[in-house]
């Protein structure tokens, strides 16, 4: 008995005048041990853009693992998009080269192998192995049949079988070997093949995400002033967001205080803590594990809805910038991890301790954990902690804080 191995498959690359690119690829696929498979050219659009359809296109070819290229123009700019999946349609590798000329340089079939070749051995790695029945014993050979010392005129000598063809070795394979094979041609190749452009549906997505959540104030003010600590109260969250394009995001979250009371002397006064905060984000990492650049404007606001202001903690209002980042890390096919970190100098709002005080210099932390469990093709839910802290300083009277702990549970739907 044997073990079959894993089966992974070269797909093709779309675009126009992609033969070069193909040429170039060739030796690094066989020196990895990569099948190649032609594919409709609708299965190959959807796998090298990496949409809804692109899990059920590789599946559909019951393989261990799947790569394919594209040749894209956006904005006159030229770029080869390469793309890995495992055989259950989950994306291994997306990587992105752009190009100055039709075929890709050395540095970058350098850089493209040495991951070629990871990847590869990631999936093997990971293919189950499958016990296959050994194949039949040949049957025997008949006998030769007596040869003369020397042919006759009439007789031509037997010809002797071809050797068969040998993939190279692991060390014979170099860019220079690449280079030399594909001649080093650049000019376009004239077969009508259909342009691979940046599809508006692949790319552009939208959010929506409601929910509940507990929120609640530890406010610690310097000596004179009163301070505020508040038991968890129920909020409604409303969320947003937007992706023009694969590498950008422009998100949008809003939260509120459902009922919140403060006892005072001359009784209960209604109360409420908000926030709003729209960011805008550039993917600096892209893959099982996201990385991406924040900056975003928000605002936080607590407000005691009473005439007087004597013997009860001042009112205050952030209005701040956000610099940070977030990271999604994808474990399994159905749960992402969330996380983020941002610093947040104050520019203005309601400072309820000036008069007494003077003016003070404020910035806030803000850091926040986030863990999706995906329902249905279009639908997840959240659950999220996050907690925000600003720091106030006076150069006479010390330091405050004021803190805001948040927990949310809501429902997500992207399209």
């Amino acid at each position: 008995m044997i073990f079959a191995e894993a089966v992974i498959v070269f797909v093709g690359v779309a675009g126009n005048h992609h033969e070069v690119v193909e040429r170039q690829l060739a030796p690094l696929l066989d020196h990895a041990g990569v099948n190649e498979m032609v594919i409709p050219a609708a299965d190959l659009a959807a796998i090298v853009r990496h949409t809804d359809a692109s899990r059920d296109a590789v599946k559909r070819l019951h393989v261990d693992g799947v790569l394919g290229g594209a040749l894209i123009t956006a904005n006159g700019q030229q770029t080869f998009r390469f793309v890995i999946y495992d055989g259950k349609g989950n994306m291994r590798s997306l990587g992105e080269t752009p190009l100055t000329s039709p075929k890709l340089s050395s540095g970058d079939l350098e850089i493209l192998g040495i991951n070629l070749g990871e990847e590869v051995s990631s999936l093997q790695a990971a293919a189950p192995r499958v016990a296959s029945h050994p194949a039949p014993a040949p049957a025997p050979a008949p006998a030769p049949a007596p040869i003369a010392a020397s042919p006759t005129p009439t007789e031509a000598p037997e010809t002797p079988p071809a050797e068969p063809t040998r993939v190279a070795s692991a060390d014979a394979v170099s860019v220079d070997d690449i280079e030399a094979m594909t001649g080093g041609d650049s000019s376009p190749a004239t077969a009508d093949v259909t342009t691979v452009t940046e599809p508006t549906p692949a790319t552009l997505h939208l959010h929506v995400d409601a929910g509940l959540g507990m929120t609640g104030r530890v406010f610690a003010p310097p000596a004179g002033v009163t301070g505020y600590t508040s038991t968890p109260v129920g909020t409604l969250h409303f969320g947003a967001g937007v992706t023009p394009t694969r590498r950008t995001s422009i998100e949008l979250a809003a939260e509120r205080t459902i009922s919140m009371s403060t006892s005072l002397d001359a009784g209960s006064a209604s109360t409420s803590i908000s926030r709003w905060q729209i960011d805008g984000g550039y993917v600096l990492v892209d893959g099982a594990t996201q990385i991406v650049a924040n900056v975003g404007l928000g605002n936080r606001a607590f407000s005691i809805e009473a005439a007087a202001s004597g013997g009860r903690t001042p009112d205050s209002e952030y209005n701040y910038v956000a610099f940070g980042a977030r990271i999604a890390h994808a474990i399994g096919s159905h749960i992402t991890l969330r996380g983020r970190f941002d610093f947040e100098p104050v520019f203005g709002g309601i400072d309820g301790m000036a008069m007494t005080l003077g003016t003070a210099s404020r910035w806030g932390l803000d850091v926040g954990a986030a863990l999706d469990l995906d329902l249905a093709r279009h639908f997840a839910a959240r659950a999220a902690f996050d907690y925000q802290r600003f720091s106030w300083s006076w150069a006479a009277a010390g330091s405050a804080a004021d803190s805001y702990p948040t927990a949310t549970v809501a429902l997500r739907s992207e399209f």
